[in-house]
């Protein structure tokens, strides 16, 4: 019992230091993270330290899902929304995407037992970002994973709806209103999107992903007029809250207010 009681005082060192090391581990990615807009090598240096925090069972859950979380979301800018400032190849974001799945098995439910909402999220979003840089071919090849995907979206509508300002809204919309090559799999619905992408915008009307979506959607429904409107009203918007806007949102705003006005000028 003694030796037990001498032992206590280590254990709770070993566990305080690398709660620390977790903690300094974090701190160093969040500042990479940070530089995102600007440099492309602080992305990769950010994301190879998140992974090393996701893969630790020594770790929290909850700082590995929030490593996951800050991982994909590199993942998304670099190899979806800042494609053209980085000059990145479709191939490279392929690769991007099969990375970012990758990364999230390590939180799947098979690994930690349970199913976290950054697990599911995320790994629908690389699922799809991998679709839409990828060819026919090997999607019909990788079938697999687009049904994966849509069993994680229904269940992140069941069990997370609100995660990441109802995200996996924002997912089922944008995915029915483009799978028309998989309208035989009864996967193209663009008027149930319209709907999902309307809710996520009642719950937030400060997410502006958001209005790119509902204008494409609106196209797909055959309403430029409405889409025309849209993006008029969320640009008019967007411009006026850029200028107060928390630094951490600005590099990912900046590029969807660009991609309204080219959607806008397309459309006019």
């Amino acid at each position: 019992m003694y030796r037990r009681l001498w032992l206590l005082p280590i254990t709770i060192a070993i566990l305080l230091a690398i709660s620390l090391n977790a903690q300094t581990d974090m701190e160093k990615a969040n500042a990479l993270f940070a530089e995102r807009e600007s440099n492309v090598k602080s992305i990769s240096a950010a994301k190879e330290i998140y992974v090393k925090i996701i893969k630790s069972n020594k770790m929290s859950l909850a700082t590995r899902g929030e490593a996951l979380d800050k991982y994909a979301r590199l993942a998304v800018y670099e190899g979806e929304l800042a494609r053209k400032k980085f000059g990145t190849s479709k191939k490279k974001s392929k690769a991007i995407f099969e990375q970012c799945m990758n990364a999230t098995e390590h939180l799947s439910a098979d690994k930690i037992g349970v199913v976290v909402a950054e697990y599911a999220y995320w790994r629908a979003v690389c699922i799809g970002l991998w679709a839409a840089h990828t060819n026919g071919a090997e999607i019909l090849i990788h079938m697999k994973r687009i049904d994966e995907m849509v069993a994680l979206m229904e269940q992140g509508v069941q069990d997370f709806k609100a995660f990441d300002n109802y995200g996996f809204n924002r997912i089922q919309a944008g995915f029915y209103s483009r799978s028309k090559a998989l309208k035989l799999r009864g996967y193209y619905h663009p008027e149930k999107s319209w709907e999902l992408v309307n809710e996520a915008i009642y719950h937030n009307p400060y997410v502006y992903i958001n209005y790119l979506l509902k204008a494409e959607i609106e196209v797909a429904l055959k309403n430029k007029y409405q889409a025309i409107q849209t993006l008029e009203q969320a640009i008019n918007d967007l411009e006026g809250q850029l200028k107060n806007m928390p630094a951490d949102l600005l590099p990912e705003n900046k590029i969807y207010l660009e991609r309204m006005e080219k959607m806008l000028s397309d459309l006019s």
